[in-house]
């Protein structure tokens, strides 16, 4: 999972973990966490506890919570809607705090890029 800024210092030496510096979106220097599969659920990164939400910046620049795209592959409960509301309502909210911090609001700005990207593939693998 993509680790938002300063999360790899919660990892750092923990068993079952490690973790890769990547490029991501054309930007070097991020960090993704490895894991062997299972972890305790307290120890699971920012992207793990929010998953199938994902952030999706609007055409004013705020960022919201949508569905994650990458997990419509993957997670039987990607689509929203079979998740409860008052989770994704609070997601929003925390990607609203984090959006106040320039390094979190740039990961999440890469994140929502990746997101419509592969909404445009998936909408041409439609069409």
């Amino acid at each position: 999972m993509l680790l938002f800024p300063g999360e790899e210092t919660i990892f750092e030496g923990l068993a079952g973990f490690w973790i890769e510096e990547i490029e991501y979106m054309e930007t070097a220097g991020l960090k993704l966490l490895m894991c062997d599969g299972e972890c305790e659920r307290a120890l699971r990164p920012l992207a793990c506890r929010i998953f199938p939400v994902a952030p999706l910046e609007n055409e004013n620049g705020k960022i919201e919570a949508a569905a994650d795209i990458r997990g419509k592959r993957m997670c039987p409960i990607w689509d929203l809607k079979y998740v409860d509301r008052a989770f994704v309502k609070t997601v929003k909210k925390v990607f609203g705090l984090l959006a106040e911090n320039a390094e979190m609001l740039a990961v999440m700005r890469l994140v929502s890029a990746e997101q419509k990207e592969l909404m445009r593939f998936y909408k041409k693998q439609k069409g």
